[in-house]
């Protein structure tokens, strides 16, 4: 930012980076999800800037519509944006070199796509920022660009790109010739159109593009409703594959979850599940959730019950007095003084995280205190941070294990049928419902008891409905393997109910085991 301080950054949060990783998904391969993904992030990140500036006049739009971008995602990079008779193309990019700038033909030689302005974004998924270096304009492309035959995609160096979006946004009104005269595209007939489709509609792990010439291709893609039907025929397609692998693979059957969630334990029980409850009835395991977040503080044992209660009554630092509460509960349980300041901090801060710990101890010094019991519920109910709402889950499932709203909880023992003496292993799954009717799961493998660790380099992994691994935006796999003293690996998903399939993979060496479940 210092060195180029005319480009626009901006950030954007792990909250909409997943959301819209979780919005590409209706893709029928690895590139279109991805591209997907880029150009959602840049669509709504730009839109939000162009809002916020005062020589903006709204509204934009977003072309054609967001609900058909999917369509172009498919199978092209690039988003459209219209406000007030200007047009715009985002073309988003991850790398680090950018000497040139690349826009696919599409955007320039079809007739209905082309723009006043292409801008250039580079995308930072690890820091989560975007740039937008620079932007060029249509003319600029035709009659500067260097148009790659091969690739199909006119390209500009950096150097002829303008670095400063607000000059776009101040000398728009006086770009109205900025575009070129492009080619008209031919006509299609329909039987060209049902060839052209039966074609690029099969499944590929890239885009179709460049796999018959530009005109035809172009005259396909300007087309709205063939464009849709390409789109819709390639899903169609995959998933006819999909179903042809299945069917020669021999069934397994599921456990379904949702039934947990409403009462009926009958079928996970079949299957060798039970409830965490009822497990701590008969076993000594770890399997209670634990804080396991490093909010716990350190307390020294020289402090009397008497330095704690006038460090309660004269202090005004919320730390001081977590930790002092906090540890007078430790020497005098229930102390009247500790609930009192407890009590206080949860109903005057309006910290999530403070709550939280408010909560968690009243609830430990004063089982069953209700204000402790409704604060973990209310942030259950309203809180949007992943982190905090699991928390808020274990510390009501520890002073309330009845609570609905805490979720529910199954663990099964596995066995990997080797010599794991002492280091026999369970499955838990915990199930949290949302706000947003998706359901939070964990997947928690432990060790039996607080004695015993995992065997070093055991392995849990999140499978697809497919029996793939599950992907990251960052196109690795959604696993984790224990280490030399670990005493539980866990994992997060969400999930969508009803019909959301996916299974927990446990693996050591040359040995795995696979729990099928279905939401």
């Amino acid at each position: 930012m210092t060195v180029y301080p005319d480009q626009l950054w901006s950030e954007f949060s792990w909250e909409e980076q997943d959301q819209a990783w979780r919005q590409a998904q209706d893709h029928s391969n690895d590139a279109a999800r991805w591209n997907a993904y880029l150009n959602n992030l840049c669509m709504k990140t730009f839109v939000t800037w162009l809002e916020e500036e005062p020589d903006w006049e709204g509204p934009s739009l977003v072309l054609p519509h967001p609900s058909a971008l999917a369509g172009f995602w498919e199978v092209v990079n690039g988003t459209a944006i219209t406000f007030g008779l200007t047009r715009l193309v985002l073309i988003p990019c991850e790398t680090d070199d950018l000497k040139e700038f690349y826009v696919p033909q599409e955007w320039v030689d079809i007739p209905d796509w082309v723009a006043d302005y292409y801008i250039a974004v580079q995308v930072n998924l690890e820091n989560r920022w975007l740039r937008f270096w620079g932007y060029t304009t249509h003319r600029q492309l035709k009659q500067k660009g260097n148009y790659d035959l091969i690739a199909q995609t006119y390209s500009l160096e950096h150097e002829d790109l303008i670095e400063d979006l607000n000059v776009m946004l101040v000398t728009r009104e006086l770009c109205v010739e900025a575009k070129v005269a492009v080619k008209a595209l031919p006509s299609l007939s329909s039987t060209e159109v049902e060839k052209l489709l039966a074609q690029l509609g099969q499944p590929s792990p890239y885009s179709p593009r460049l796999d018959v010439s530009f005109e035809q291709w172009g005259a396909l893609l300007a087309n709205d409703e063939w464009r849709q039907r390409l789109y819709q025929q390639r899903l169609a397609n995959l998933k006819s594959e999909a179903e042809t692998v299945q069917a020669d693979v021999p069934s397994k059957r599921r456990v379904n979850l949702s039934l947990c969630l409403q009462g009926n334990f009958v079928e996970a029980i079949k299957s060798g599940w039970q409830m965490v409850e009822e497990f701590l009835g008969t076993q000594e395991s770890n399997l209670a959730f634990s804080v396991g977040s490093g909010l716990r503080a350190n307390y020294p044992s020289s402090s009397s019950v008497a330095d704690l209660t006038n460090l309660l009554c004269t202090s005004h630092d919320e730390e001081v007095l977590w930790i002092a509460a906090e540890h007078l509960a430790q020497i005098a349980p229930g102390h009247p003084e500790a609930v009192k300041v407890l009590t206080n901090l949860l109903r005057t801060n309006q910290d999530e995280r403070i709550r939280l710990r408010a909560a968690h101890g009243l609830g430990k010094i004063d089982p069953g205190n209700q204000d402790a019991i409704n604060a973990l519920v209310a942030l259950l109910r309203s809180s949007q941070n992943e982190e905090i709402l699991w928390i808020a889950a274990e510390h009501l499932a520890q002073i309330d294990p009845s609570n609905p709203a805490g979720g529910i909880r199954l663990t099964k023992l596995i066995d990997l049928e080797m010599q794991l003496t002492p280091h026999s292993v369970e499955l838990l799954v915990a199930l949290l419902p949302k706000a947003d009717q998706e359901v939070g799961i964990l997947l928690r493998v432990c060790a039996i008891s607080e004695q015993s660790y995992l065997p070093l380099g055991l392995k849990l992994i999140a499978l697809d409905e497919l029996g793939e691994p599950v992907l990251l935006p960052s196109e690795e796999p959604l696993e984790v393997q224990s280490g030399k003293a670990d005493n539980y690996i866990q994992l997060h998903l969400t999930a969508q109910p009803p019909g959301d399939q996916f299974s927990a993979k446990i693996a050591l060496g040359d040995v795995s085991i696979t729990e099928d479940l279905v939401i």
